[in-house]
This record gives C-alpha cells, structure tokens and sequence, in this order.
C-alpha cells in the first residue's frame, strides 16, 4: 500500500450531475455528515492511524465521493495532526476553496489534486451548477508556493470537446504535474 485515504461524508458546493452522491440515499447521508465533527470524535480514527502507521504507509490523502474536502471545519487541524503523526499530507479537492483555505494548502506535502470540470463558465454550469472556480489565480498562487498539484478531468458530454484546450491551459502553470 503506497496511501490512505480519508473520505469525507456531507454534502458538497457543487452539484455535479455525475457525483456519487446523487445515488444516496439523502436521510442517511445527511444523518452521516461529518463535515462539523471533530477527528477526534470520529469512529475508529485512532484505530486508523496506528494501523497506517503498522503498515508503514506514510502518504494519506483527503478525498471525497460525496463532498468536498476543503469544506471540512477543521481541516487545518487535521492536516496538523496528521503530520504531527509523521504522514504527509495532500488533498484532492473541486478548488473552489483553494484561495479561502490557501493556508491549509500550504502545509500540504503531498501533491493537490484538482478535479476540472471545464474552463468554460456556461459548460461549468451545465456539469457542476457553478462556474469556475478562479483557476488562473489559483495555479499562480500555488507555484509561487512551490506546490505540485494534479488535475483530473471526467470526461462527459458537456465538455468531451473542451478537453485538449484544458490540456493545453494547464501548460501555463509549474505546478501542474
């Protein structure tokens, strides 16, 4: 095992028609939002750590299938505590709070994996019912940090046309990997 993941359970800024989330069940789902828990009180965390620890896995990444990360409410806390117990630390986020929480990106160690929708406004809109994020100060921001970001893209009818100009929009940041 090369990671861990931890996945966060609430509900999300964005409302992508193809999220997971969309498939739950939403009493549960909102019965399970973690999003306002402290790490301490969740189930089994400490239990977690040790056995990341045992198996000598020193990467851990916070993700998501339901939510976004970055909403969490002690998330700068977290990532602390994380590395306090000797794990690097990265995320993978939709970046629409990458500027508001650049203090939490900033003592990342590990890679910021973006999920990139498209670079159009309208296309963003028909995917997400947001449109973007600022990626130009985003990905600026970020190489002036000195961080290595990923983006990934999910392919779909809206924007299936878009994505070698993504491709080629990416090229104009150091810190896209």
């Amino acid at each position: 095992m090369k990671y861990a993941e931890i996945l966060f359970l609430g509900k999300c800024n964005c409302s992508c028609f193809y999220c997971l989330q969309n498939e739950m069940d939403r009493l549960q789902f909102e019965a399970e939002n973690q999003m306002n828990i402290h790490f301490s009180k969740w189930n089994n965390f400490e239990k977690f750590i040790k056995l990341i620890k045992k198996e000598n896995i020193e990467k851990i990444y916070l993700s998501s299938v339901t939510t976004e990360p970055m909403m969490y409410k002690y998330l700068k806390e977290l990532i602390l505590y994380l590395k306090e117990n000797g794990l690097k630390v990265g995320i993978r986020t939709n970046g629409y709070f990458a500027l508001e929480k650049i203090d939490c990106l900033d003592i990342l160690d590990e890679e910021i994996s973006f999920s990139i929708n498209s670079l159009n406004d309208d296309t963003c809109m028909k995917i997400c019912k947001k449109k973007n994020p600022s990626w130009n100060n985003i990905f600026m921001e970020l190489s002036k940090l000195n961080k290595k970001c990923r983006v990934s893209i999910v392919v779909n009818r809206f924007n299936k046309d878009e994505i070698v100009d993504i491709l080629n929009y990416l090229k104009n940041f150091k810190c896209i990997s």
